[in-house]
This record gives C-alpha cells, structure tokens and sequence, in this order.
C-alpha cells in the first residue's frame, strides 16, 4: 500500500528538498541545505550573482599569478559566504565536495605552486595552534607584500620575490568577528599590517572601503553586497519555474495539492511585483535581505500550513487526499460551475490540505501554529515568544509593514458585502465575483460572510450562549478580513506602480527561459476597476503602513532614470545629484506635499500654502501648536529648488548613490575667484535620507492625517537635519560680517514670528 502511495507522488523528494530551506534550517544554513541535497539526491539551486562573478574572477586572478594573497569573504549572516567559499574550493583549487566535507573549519592543502589556508567560519572557536598558524601566515604575505611593494627592488631581488612561495588565504566570516579577530590578532604588535588594520577598521566601522582597496594582495570582498532586485527576480522566478516541478503534473494528487495551488498563485508576475516594491521599501528603512530569507520566504509561501511540523509534503498531501475527496463527492449536485467550485475550495480550508500562500509569506502559519501550541499548553507562552523571536526575524521586519492590519472604510466594506448588488454598483459587484472566483482559492469571502450574518443575528440577544457565538464569529471576521486584505494587496492591480520592476521581471523571465529550460512566470490575472468610486482599490498599499509607498517609489525610480540617463550618480556615500522634478509631473506632485510635510515638522503649524517654494528654519521643532514659531530673518527662509541645479543656499531632492535624500546646498565662502569645480566642492552640504517611514510621517502630515506611529523615530533626524541647516546660515552670516556675529539689536529687529493666514499661508507679525 505504501508503495502504491509513494508511487503516485513523483516530486516527494523535489518538493521534500524545498523544504530544506525554510523554517527547519539551522545556523549551518548552507550545510544543512547540502545535506538535504544528497539525502533527497536533488542538484541544489544554483543562482547567478553577478556580483560574485566578479569576486569570483578576482580570486582567478590571483591563483593565476601565483602572487600570496589574503582573500577575506565578509558580510552577515545568511550572505552565502561559506557557500562561495565551498564553490571556490572545488571550481578553483580543484579540491573536492568529500575533502570540503571532511575537512575541519581551519585546514591547509598544497595545490600546484600553491598553499592554500581557508577558514570555512571565522565565528567558530579555532585551537590556538591554528590561530598562531593562521596569525604567521598572514603576517608572512604582508611581509612579502612590503618587499614587492619597495620601489628600489633591483633584478636580482625582483626574480627571488617571483620564486618566493605562494601563499593564498580565504576567510569566510562575519564584518564584527573579522575586525575582532584581526585586532586580537595584531593588537600588540602591527609592524607588518598597521596599514592593514587600520584600512580593515575604515571599512568595518565607516563603510569605507577605499584605502583597504589599495593595498596590495588583499582582496575583500562584501557578500552583502551581492543580493539586488534583479538577483531577487531572478532567484523568485528561477525557484517557482524549476523544470523539476513539471513532475507534479503526472502526480495522483495533483488536482488538490495545495502546493501546486500555492505555485501557481505565487507564478503570477503581479505578485513578484509587489514582492519587490516590499523588498525595496524595507531595504531601504535598513533591513538586509540574505540569500537564506528569500528563499526562507518563497519556500513558507509555497509549503507554510499552521500545524506543528510547519510544512505540507507530498506524503501530508497523499495522507489526506482520500478523506478530502470523500466529502467532495458527498457534495449535493450544483448547476453552477462557480458554486461547486466554492464548496470544494471551502472543504479544502477546513481540511489539513489548507494552506495560504500570502498569509505564509509574513509567516502568520507559524504564529497561529505557535498559538495553537500555547493554547494547548504544550509549550509556555514564554518559549513560544523566544521561538518566535530567534526563528522568525525576516517575518518581523515584513510584518512592520502592517499588511493586512491596515485598511479602508470601502475596502472593508466591499470585502463583507461587495456581493451585494444593492449596495454597490454593478462594476464593483462584478469585482467582487471576479476575485472570488479567480483568487479565493479557499472560499474565504463566503466563509466570512456567513460570519457575518452569525454576528447579525446575534447582535443585540442577551443569551449567554449568542455572545460567545458572536465573539467567535467576530474573531474569526478579524482574520478572514486580515488574510483578504493581504490577498487584496498583492493581486490588485495600479498602473501607476506596476510597471517600476518591469525590467526586472522580464530579464529574470527570459534568463530563466533561455538558460535553465524552465516554465518562468504565468500570465498575470491581476484584478482591476474601471469605476471612479473604487479609488481606494487602485492603491494597494492604502492596506499598509505604508500608504504613501507608491509615491516614494515612483519618485525614487524617476530619479534613478533621470540620473542614470546623465551617468551623474556614483557609490554611496559620495556628494549628492540633483535632478529636475519639473519633468516628471507626479513626481514634482508629491514633491511639492513633501515640503508641505516638512515646512509643518519645521515649524509646528498646519501650513498649507506653498506657492512661494520655501521651506521655514525656525527655533520651534516640537509638534506643539501653542509654541510659537520664530524666523530669525529672511536669510532662513530656504528656497526649494525643483530643478536640482544644486546652488547655494537651496534645498532640493536629490540621489546620494541610490538613497533618496533632501541636501540643502549651504554657501561655503572663499576668497578669490574660485573655479566652478572648485565652487561646487566648497559648498557644504546638508541631508535628510528619506527612509520610506520617514516619508510616510512627513506626506501624512502634510495631509493632516500623521500618526503617532513614525513620530518619535523621525523626530530626531528632523530635528538635526533642521539643527544643521541653521548652522550652515549662521557659518555663512558670520563670514557676511567677516568673522563677527551681528549685535542683538540687529537680531532683536530682524526677528518675525509666524502665524497662519485664513488661507494657511504664512502671516509674519
């Protein structure tokens, strides 16, 4: 009988190796994937990096010349350092997957010319003899780097340094334990690698790279710094359009697989689409995405199921299959093809084959499997807090963004009674109907408007027995509302974003065609309405915390357009370029509410003129309307520079590498004439990172709808950035009196304090 079983379950080894890289991973993430490889003797995934190409030829290089060189692979945890490392051994050095596997964290082997050192983990707690070997080895490279690097090295000693021996050493290891542990290393005595150390403490501690990019024979390279949008694409559409997953279609269980539902529902490109505009927005708020949180979200999005071992597998699915298919066939005959469908999707969400997928992308299967387990008191709400907290980081972050308990009056109301054609009118019903029968995969529409109607027909009874009915039926209404929203959020279709990642799907979508043979992407089956009385539908992420997002990243691409057409933005960290909103109308739009936003966190009042384009500097930043707000003189009153000429004494928006920022251009003075290069070096510049919270506060208040949610985080990057702009006028006024404040009567005279016209313009008394 199990044979038969395992018979009609083609993919179980395929699907069984999937999950291999979720929630039953360890700290070993890349060795524990390796083994689940051979267990289910599955290829492991293969992604192209491009940025790992390149480190990649970097380290060719330096095996082809046979120069000694110390190669460390940095970055976080979860960056793929160890599994760069694992392919540079057996692709480079020749050596082999068994050698990589038996070998010890720290081991050295001879290959040609050529002695090899390579720590697999630098976190892990080596034997002194291995750190005094290692400590001995790096110094001798830098000793052979300072003789090779002397400019009055003569023949002879030129064609001894080319005989001398090569000496290469790779260390995979965390940004903090590299620092530590090349600081114990060389703390005492850095004769050899003082200039080491102190490049390797630039880079670690100021994200600056360029002195340790000088040094001769050391290569280090940031694995962080490998993981893009277009390498997501790539990686999302390359997992779900696997050739391997072709095998499901000859499968027993295929027609009710929650799997193969989950798949298709992910394939849609609309969804990547937003999975991007997600991924996009918390990189940007700071959060690092890794090569293991992706897939850990693709691989719960596609397996997630609310019970204890956390996963669906082809033997949960075949377990299943006949007692699910036994209440189908008892269902009563219906002429509508629709309603059929329903009652089967309804038995599937009470049955074990339930799982859905944009609710297990922000792991809310795990928490309500946490929860179930609390309740039943197998675990203590104490450990279940500690599992959720060390297991489930990446959803922490997703779930900041408050998809799914965020919403809309009509988007709630369309969601409990969208069905009802008295209600509404006939283009939203038709919508309603449209998603229901193309995306409520598990009739969760039907199920919660029998909630509903438990809750009105309760509503009001004094019957002990009719309110715990109606709590529970309350309760359930929250969570069905919660997964539709997140299902409303990723299949609702705006022009006005969908295109930004277009690119980027289409480039992922023919690579995975054109070189793995694989299926890709489906057609997109994204909803939309016609209807102006839908409005809120049209913007998905009104069901966020975020719901100024599109905006942000509609300017933010703009910009990178504009400047990617001049060739005008370079690395991070590097002088800001401006650029000229006026040519991109919805953009120049939320410009102008931003300053709004901005000129009301300034000031404490609820300006709403803007037409004279000045933002206020005055000596109030606390959100209190009693305060008075105060204008020294007319000196801080910025002019806002929407063409993004960069002049002096403007504030504009502006790209710092590829971060959004507001720069305010302050007037440095110098005597003579100065170049124009030399000009614009002399002039200092101030900036704001418009993190999405941070524009989300500032256009929320600008429309007066500003929460106390972002407030206090921004406050104080408000405040400094307000802080440093008073400062650069205040520089430049006591340059104006050539090195002399001007006399408090001066200021005394000069002084206006600000008070909103009828018109919320800026009366000054």
């Amino acid at each position: 009988m199990m044979g038969a079983i395992l018979a009609k379950v083609p993919n179980s080894r395929f699907v069984s190796y999937l999950g291999s890289y979720g929630l039953g991973s360890n700290l070993q993430f890349d060795e524990h994937v390796a083994k689940a490889a051979v267990k289910y003797q599955m290829t492991p995934f293969t992604f192209d990096l491009p940025q790992q190409n390149a480190y990649r030829e970097a380290i060719l290089q330096a095996i082809i010349n046979q120069r000694s060189t110390l190669i460390l692979l940095c970055g976080r945890a979860g960056d793929g350092k160890t599994y760069f490392l694992r392919h540079i051994f057996t692709d480079l050095i020749c050596g082999t997957i068994d050698l990589w596997n038996t070998s010890p964290n720290f081991f050295t082997l001879q290959s040609g010319n050529i002695t090899f050192t390579l720590v697999k983990d630098f976190t892990a707690n080596d034997s002194a003899a291995d750190q005094k070997k290692l400590r001995a080895t790096i110094e001798a490279i830098f000793k052979q780097n300072q003789k090779s690097a002397a400019a009055d090295l003569n023949a002879t000693a030129m064609q001894e340094q080319s005989y001398s021996p090569c000496h290469i050493v790779i260390i995979a290891g965390n940004n903090g334990k590299i620092l530590e542990r090349f600081q114990s290393f060389f703390g005492a005595q850095r004769a050899e690698v003082q200039a080491f150390i102190g490049a390797l403490e630039r880079y670690m501690l100021q994200h600056d790279r360029s002195a340790l990019d000088q040094l001769p024979r050391v290569q280090c390279h940031d694995m962080s710094a490998c993981l893009g949008t277009e390498e997501i694409a790539n990686i999302y559409v390359e997992v779900l359009g696997d050739k391997r997953w072709q095998s499901c279609e000859q499968c027993g269980y295929n027609d009710l697989c929650p799997i193969v539902r989950n798949r298709k529902v992910l394939q849609d490109p609309l969804v990547l689409t937003r999975f991007l505009q997600i991924h996009e927005l918390l990189v940007d708020d700071g959060l690092h995405f890794t090569m293991r949180n992706v897939l850990l979200l693709i691989v719960n999005a596609l397996l997630g199921r609310d019970c204890d071992d956390k996963y669906l597998t082809c033997q949960v699915v075949s377990n299943n299959y006949a007692r699910v298919t036994e209440q189908i066939r008892a269902l009563p005959l219906s002429e509508s093809l629709d309603h059929q469908q329903e009652q089967i999707n309804h038995i599937l969400m009470r049955s074990k084959l339930g799982s859905k997928p944009f609710d297990n992308l922000f792991g809310c299967n795990f928490t309500q499997s946490l929860s179930k387990r609390g309740r039943k008191k197998s675990v203590s709400p104490a450990a279940v807090s500690a599992l959720s907290a060390d297991t489930m980081p990446i959803f922490s972050a997703l779930n900041m963004l408050g998809i799914g308990s965020f919403s809309t009056k009509l988007s709630d109301e369309f969601l409990v009674l969208g069905g009802n054609s008295e209600i509404f009118d006939q283009s939203i019903t038709q919508f309603y109907h449209e998603l229901k029968r193309t995306h409520d995969h598990y009739d969760l529409l039907s199920t919660l408007e029998q909630c509903y109607e438990q809750v009105q027909k309760d509503n009001g009874d004094d019957d002990k027995s009719s309110a715990e009915a109606e709590l529970k039926a309350l309760q359930q209404m929250q969570e069905l509302l919660m997964s539709l929203r997140r299902l409303l959020f990723f299949v609702l279709s705006d022009p006005a974003s969908d295109h930004l990642f277009a690119k980027e799907i289409t480039a992922a979508q023919q690579a995975c065609l054109t070189h793995h043979g694989n299926q890709g992407l489906t057609p997109s089956r994204a909803l939309s309405v016609a209807s102006t009385n839908a409005k809120p539908f049209f913007n998905p992420f009104l069901l966020t915390a975020y719901p100024f997002a599109l905006s942000y990243l509609t300017l933010k691409h703009d910009a990178l357009t504009a400047a990617a057409a001049s060739s005008a933005y370079g690395a991070y960290g590097t002088a800001a370029n401006g650029f000229n909103l006026r040519r991109y109308p919805a953009s120049f739009d939320c410009a102008k509410q931003l300053i709004v936003g901005l000129n009301r966190a300034f000031t404490s009042l609820m300006l709403l003129d803007t037409s004279d384009n000045k933002v206020l500097i005055t000596t109030n930043n606390k959100l209190n309307p009693l305060a008075p707000s105060v204008i020294y003189d007319d000196r801080y009153e910025v002019q806002v520079d929407y063409e993004g000429r960069g002049s002096a004494n403007t504030l504009c928006l502006a790209l710092r590498g590829k971060r959004l920022v507001l720069v305010f251009y302050a007037n440095a003075r110098a005597q003579g004439q100065l170049s124009y290069r030399e000009a614009a070096q002399s002039t200092k510049q101030c900036y704001l990172e418009l993190s999405p919270k941070l524009w989300t506060y500032l256009m929320s208040l600008a429309e007066g709808t500003a929460g106390v949610s972002f407030a206090q985080e921004n406050s104080k990057d408000l405040a400094a950035f307000k802080a440093s702009i008073d400062a650069a006028i205040r520089d430049d006024i006591v340059s104006s009196h050539e090195g002399s404040t001007p006399s408090l009567e001066q200021l005394f005279y000069s002084i206006q304090v600000c008070v909103v016209n009828k018109d919320g313009s800026l009366r000054r008394s």
